[in-house]
């Protein structure tokens, strides 16, 4: 999993420390900086104290309830807040979405969904690096909606870059449509997998052109570093990127 180009400091607030634990060592392990707090009171506390970039919050804390952590929250910071929490009805949802969080996602999570949807936090707050990258042969610029190759360029969409960038996060990951969706347009967005369908098909309609104006090799050959990315489609499942690696 690629580490982000920018360091962002997370506050973890999880009273479950095997739980607590494999969530700080993910995000350590792709670039975030990450403070655990076993206790809602802590976790206030540390936040007070500290500038933080987003907050992970249990919605269920020994001593008081993560929504009530949030609310207390909201008073007086504004940084991006994800629940993370094994609870799924939608009136949890609603009670987190009107407390004022930002996202929300389900125990148990995939790993890669979880850092996908901190980062679509970052971009949408402002907060994430925007310097450009390498994809593959391409080379990507958020800065400028930019993706080239050598001389040849084109022009990417906001939704298209956030989509590449996700794409790309994990190499070889197999994205369902529900899994963009909340990482690419938030888990409160009213749109459906017909906007993640034609979001893809234009993307890849720009990759593969760009591809062939630049002669890159297509994905699938050599080791992926030099080759030209590919989004492919694996019916009834999702969308990969393939061609890059990290």
């Amino acid at each position: 999993m690629r580490p982000i180009a920018r360091t962002a400091r997370v506050l973890l607030v999880e009273d479950d420390p095997a739980v607590g634990g494999a969530v700080k060592a993910l995000l350590e392990a792709t670039g975030f900086e990450a403070d655990l707090a076993p206790t809602g009171r802590r976790g206030l506390a540390l936040v007070d104290e500290t500038a933080y970039d987003l907050a992970v919050l249990d919605i269920v804390l020994p001593d008081i309830s993560g929504i009530d952590v949030l609310r207390d929250m909201r008073r007086f910071h504004r940084l991006p807040v994800l629940l993370l929490t094994a609870r799924s009805s939608s009136r949890d949802k609603v009670d987190g979405l009107d407390a004022g969080a930002d996202d929300y996602l389900v125990k148990p999570f995939d790993p890669a969904e979880l850092v996908a949807r901190l980062r679509a936090l970052l971009r949408r707050s402002g907060k994430l690096d925007t310097e450009p990258r390498q994809i593959g042969a391409f080379r990507l610029d958020p800065s400028t909606r930019a993706l080239s190759c050598g001389e040849a360029s084109v022009v990417l969409t906001q939704r298209e870059v956030d989509l590449l960038e996700t794409l790309a996060s994990v190499p070889g990951k197999v994205w369902t449509r529900s899994q963009l969706l909340s990482a690419v347009w938030g888990y409160d967005t009213d749109v459906d997998d017909r906007t993640v369908d034609s979001t893809v098909k234009r993307l890849r309609k720009k990759v593969e052109c760009l591809a062939q104006e630049a002669g890159a090799d297509a994905a699938g050959g050599g080791d992926g570093a030099g080759t030209a990315p590919a989004v492919r489609t694996l019916y009834g499942v999702g969308y990969r990127l393939e061609g890059v690696r990290w």
